[in-house]
């Protein structure tokens, strides 16, 4: 008896515990493109996070690498992974920067 019930306390344990992989946190809710950068560790060890914004009825993700830091650029790319725009921390901003505030971000992935 002590069996079944351990048995279905456990079943109840992990049916209860079943994450919902479809929910708009999960990381399957990203573009497939996305999920293959953090997928590969060669571009997602160079990432501190993914954020993400909305720009018309557009998503767009930030790469934050923190290269910025330094001057390099940290690249904001669309649903399809094309680069939409980039930031530089010292440089002057491009006029595609203008319609961003790092603090409109949302952080979708980090390490």
């Amino acid at each position: 008896m002590k069996k079944l019930l351990l048995f279905t306390v456990l079943i109840a344990g992990f049916i209860a515990c079943k994450k919902d992989h479809d929910s708009p946190g999960s990381l399957s809710a990203l573009p497939v493109c996305i999920q293959d950068m953090i997928a590969d560790t060669s571009v997602s060890n160079h990432l501190f996070s993914i954020q993400r914004t909305t720009v018309g009825q557009e998503q767009h993700y930030w790469l934050n690498s923190g290269a910025a830091v330094v001057d390099g650029p940290e690249y904001i790319i669309n649903e399809q992974c094309d680069t939409v725009c980039y930031w530089r921390c010292f440089c002057q901003p491009p006029p595609c920067a203008d319609i961003y505030n790092s603090s409109d971000f949302e952080i979708v992935w980090q390490k």
